[in-house]
């Protein structure tokens, strides 16, 4: 079975960028771009496409700049340990030959689509998304969605994998999922339905509702 990986694109000038999709050495912990190589040795991956967002860095698309930066750094995969029977020489030709960078998309949707076109080209039968922590379920709910509206071959067969790292830098057990009520003994509101609005509210305001919500806990 063909497989092809989308390591998902990350904002250039995020807080802890390299921690976030390198890795942390000292925790042991793998970013995106760690997990993505590790995947493609385990894997035997035919073709790797590495997301793009809207942000750039020194002229560089999200994608473009996440390749520079792991040829970069490459030999230093072997400061940890799931590498360490790895010939590093041997991963890097094969990742060098078969690393595509996505250019095109603004959001994570969009992102996947075109990943998953280019996945076609390549005749892939199963596709893995490398994420993090806090959004990867997001990464595999907007998949089913792409799919459902493209029917694209490609992605037929969907598997997710998450990095080590949350956004705050920490392992991913600090990550916090919101989900509707599920239990039957569960009568709490469903507040999945409000926290997209959220999302919207200007700055101001989401400091506002962020007071708010602190004084509530801690009244």
């Amino acid at each position: 079975m063909k497989t092809g990986i989308l390591c998902h694109g990350r904002h250039v000038l995020a807080k802890n960028w390299e921690l976030h999709q390198w890795g942390d050495r000292k925790e042991g912990l793998l970013g995106q771009i760690l997990k993505t190589c590790l995947l493609a040795y385990q894997e035997k991956a035919e073709v790797i496409v590495f997301g793009t967002g809207a942000s750039e860095r020194d002229g560089l698309k999200e994608s473009e700049y996440t390749i520079k930066y792991m040829f970069e750094h490459f030999d230093e995969m072997s400061l940890f340990n799931p590498f360490d029977n790895i010939n590093l020489k041997d991963l890097k030709r094969h990742i060098l030959s078969f690393s595509i960078p996505e250019k095109k998309s603004q959001n994570t949707l969009e992102e996947i689509k075109f990943a998953g076109e280019i996945f076609c080209d390549y005749n892939i039968e199963k596709a893995i998304i490398v994420s993090n922590p806090d959004h990867i379920s997001r990464c595999m709910q907007l998949a089913h969605q792409v799919y459902h509206y493209t029917k694209l071959k490609s992605l037929e067969n969907l598997f997710a994998v998450q990095s080590d790292i949350g956004y705050n830098g920490t392992s991913s057990i600090t990550s916090k999922i919101v989900e509707m009520p599920h239990r039957g003994d569960d009568l709490s509101p469903d507040l999945s339905k409000y926290i997209g609005n959220y999302f919207k509210l200007p700055l101001k305001i989401k400091n506002n509702f962020v007071d708010l919500v602190k004084n509530f806990f801690e009244e």
